[in-house]
């Protein structure tokens, strides 16, 4: 059965780039999300051109953008608390990421093979 999946940053330039195993992802899903906090990293970087800002404002009206909540917030407490035992070291977008992927029940779409390293048993990662 399809499952709803959460672009994070390496995930979104690799949409905008049409990158092939993203773009699969995308013919296999049935819900598109992402996080405001990962729009504000790409757009906030400087990294993309108007074209491609023009290019993400399309691809969005296909996304449901998730705004970070307090509820996300104490997900993230928790997330972090993990991650600290486990010795593992992301940035906080990362955290942030996950902590609205597991709260949803979504697949995290990411580039980022660190990914892999978290361990939950409701966590569902696809690196592509």
């Amino acid at each position: 059965m399809p499952r709803a999946v959460y672009f994070d940053v390496s995930a979104l330039l690799g949409l905008l780039e049409g990158d092939g195993a993203i773009l699969k992802v995308i013919e296999d899903s049935v819900d598109f999300y992402t996080g405001s906090i990962q729009l504000a990293e790409i757009l906030g970087a400087g990294a993309l051109r108007k074209k491609k800002v023009a290019k993400l404002r399309l691809l969005m009206n296909n996304f449901t953008v998730l705004n970070f909540s307090a509820d996300d917030a104490l997900q993230v407490s928790e997330v972090i608390k993990k991650v600290k035992d486990s010795g593992i070291d992301y940035a906080f977008e990362t955290l942030a990421s996950i902590a609205q992927v597991l709260r949803r029940s979504l697949t995290l779409v990411t580039k980022n093979t660190e990914m892999s390293k978290y361990k939950d048993d409701t966590f569902h990662v696809k690196i592509v």
